[in-house]
């Protein structure tokens, strides 16, 4: 308090304008006065006269700081993808919060919840306020004590990327996709390629999924990152759709190799629901070039020829077949790692 420059000074401090009762009545010197012993969070009225005046100062009000208690801690509620909701508990006393994120003042609030802009994660700290109601004054502290801080708040994560088929099994085809900033998790949604037996799985944070199912066929799928705020799950994006289906050549495919004088090969395989056609890749190694040799949409095909060159006997050939498939505008096949040696006898 400034009292101005009198020599001496007698003050009273109240908690009304009436000064019914006077919580402190002291003589001291003018100029500046520290008050203590006041409570936080509350208004008070003081007014002063010079000593040996009869006349006291209109009263004025004065404010101090509210404080947080022990324990209080805010907590984000919901977000979209350039906001996030937050909360925290009322603190004694307090008129107003102002919410800071780094340095910087975001906004100022009566209420004990808030909504910010934000592209990125950050922490915000929220420091209680008390205004005086007739003056223009506002008691404000930055005090750890006196402030609550909420660490990591995030906006709601991005669009997943497409699935692909990263495994295959004897009971399943595995997917995976890329990982989403800031996901707390994933829920995977796939169905036949038609859209029926739609399922949706929750995966948590793995970026995997095993579609179970011993049938080759195309599934259709897609996938969306979201983030868990308590109870509640916040959703992201789903992804585009992507038409994933098994390796056939993993346990489908079959090559018998001809014990005749003339060199071929029979491939059959099971049919792949959804597909319109298959096509056979035919190398001379394992890790040699793969040569396009046949397109069919039957289950079956006779090779006789690689590289217009009629087949070797005794020389181990290796094959892999493609399933291709296209749903609307959407091209897919299906996944292919596996190959099927075989050699012809005489």
């Amino acid at each position: 308090m400034n009292f101005g420059l009198y020599d001496y000074v007698d003050y009273q401090i109240s908690e009304d304008k009436s000064f019914s009762q006077c919580i402190t009545s002291e003589r001291n010197y003018g100029g500046t006065q520290y008050i203590p012993n006041l409570d936080s969070g509350k208004s008070y009225y003081v007014r002063w006269r010079a000593t040996g005046t009869s006349t006291y100062s209109s009263p004025m009000e004065v404010v101090t700081v509210p404080i947080c208690k022990e324990g209080d801690a805010g907590e984000q509620v919901t977000c979209t993808k350039t906001t996030a909701t937050i909360k925290w508990p009322a603190m004694s006393g307090a008129t107003g919060y102002e919410l800071f994120v780094d340095k910087t003042k975001k906004m100022e609030v009566s209420g004990t919840s808030a909504t910010i802009d934000l592209n990125d994660e950050v922490d915000v700290k929220i420091y209680p306020i008390r205004k005086a109601a007739t003056t223009s004054y506002v008691a404000r502290d930055n005090a750890p004590s006196r402030v609550v801080t909420i660490y990591s708040v995030i906006p709601l994560p991005g669009q997943a990327s497409k699935a692909k088929v990263s495994d295959t099994y004897s009971d399943a085809v595995k997917i995976k996709w890329d990982e989403v900033e800031r996901a707390g998790g994933y829920e995977v949604e796939y169905s036949l390629y038609n859209g029926k037996k739609k399922k949706i799985a929750d995966t948590d944070e793995y970026t995997t999924y095993n579609i179970k199912g011993s049938k080759s066929i195309f599934y259709r799928v897609r996938v969306r990152a979201y983030v868990k705020f308590g109870d509640t799950k916040v959703l992201a994006d789903w992804s585009p759709y992507s038409y994933v289906c098994r390796d056939i050549s993993f346990s489908d495919l079959k090559v018998v190799g001809s014990s005749s004088k003339k060199a071929k090969f029979k491939l059959y395989w099971k049919k792949v629901k959804g597909a319109k056609k298959y096509v056979i890749y035919m190398a001379k190694g394992n890790d040699a070039g793969y040569k396009m040799v046949k397109t069919t949409k039957k289950r079956s095909a006779i090779i006789s020829k690689f590289k217009k060159r009629k087949i070797s006997h005794n020389v181990n050939y290796y094959f892999k077949v493609v399933a291709v498939g296209k749903f609307g505008k959407v091209k897919a096949k299906s996944y292919s790692w596996d190959v099927v040696s075989q050699y012809c006898t005489k």
